[in-house]
């Protein structure tokens, strides 16, 4: 009857050993030998996010195991669940329960920046940035990154374009004294004009038609500068308002409706060829 038993523990061992190596498991892994993605596009962690974060955990504890792929014994990088780890290290956890599963470095890329954008969105910045990471170190075309990201070619040249701006329009952005969109109105100046104008839409609360008008007549008449803007908010003022106030709002209005459900909805709008666009995103939940 011993041997029984034993011969049958033996057998079960030998069934889940494969199974181990062959299909992703969950583990409890020292949260020591996690590391970070070296393709996780944060460039900073809100530290109130995270705190909060970790104050839920250690209420609740971690309702959704993290996603990692081992790359050597007791050495495992992140996939899905940065900001999880984050706060399992403020609570000074000594372990966490994790996905294991195979990935090449590839998939860790990608999968670690869509993982991100269904948690804590990206600002545009590290978006673009990620986005021209991914295209250097693979040689890929704007195409292929957007059909693996499942974008649209058009979305990644729209993000990809704020790279093109300078450094302090690109912070502006970051700190959200300016949208992306507004920064995009301002590509075809060079860095000091970029500075300028950008200055007085901040100050003038102008609008991105606005601001595209307010570029045009710079560049048509640079020495008026400081007296374009008047002219720029009153050409776009009626066109706006007469063209797309009533769809936009309209569009919104229902992107509220939808929120009220317990829907999670991500939207943007910015324009591409001359005509205004609106993604929007639902969580699956």
């Amino acid at each position: 009857m011993i041997m029984g038993i034993s011969f049958f523990r033996k057998k079960k061992q030998q069934q889940k050993e494969p199974e181990k190596q062959n299909k992703k498991y969950v583990e409890h892994l020292h949260v020591a030998d996690i590391n970070s993605n070296s393709f996780q596009p944060y460039e900073e962690f809100d530290q109130v996010m995270l705190e909060e974060l970790a104050n839920t955990m250690q209420r609740y504890g971690l309702l959704q195991p993290i996603v990692v792929r081992q790359l050597a014994e007791n050495d495992y990088e992140v996939i899905a669940g940065e900001h999880r780890i984050r706060a399992a290290k403020l609570l000074e956890w000594e372990k966490i329960p994790a996905i294991v599963d195979e990935f090449d470095d590839f998939q860790s890329a990608t999968l670690s920046i869509i993982g991100n954008f269904q948690t804590e969105p990206l600002n545009p910045i590290e978006e673009a940035k990620s986005y021209q990471r991914l295209l250097d170190k693979y040689d890929l075309t704007q195409i292929k990154l957007a059909n693996y990201l499942g974008k649209t070619q058009s979305y990644i040249s729209a993000k990809l374009s704020l790279l093109r701006v300078s450094l302090e329009i690109q912070d502006y952005v970051i700190s959200q004294k300016l949208t992306q969109n507004h920064a995009r109105t301002l590509l075809s100046l060079d860095e000091s004009q970029q500075k300028q104008l950008a200055q007085t839409i901040m100050e003038d609360n102008l609008t991105v038609e606005q601001s595209r008008q307010l570029v045009k007549d710079f560049l048509d008449h640079p020495q008026q500068a400081t007296n374009l803007y008047s002219k720029a908010k009153k050409n776009v003022q009626l066109k706006t308002a007469r063209n797309l106030k009533v769809p936009i709002n309209t569009i919104k209005k229902t992107i509220n409706l939808v929120e009220q459900t317990g829907t999670k909805v991500r939207y943007e709008e910015f324009e591409d060829s001359g005509n205004y666009k609106i993604v929007i995103e639902l969580d699956k939940g």
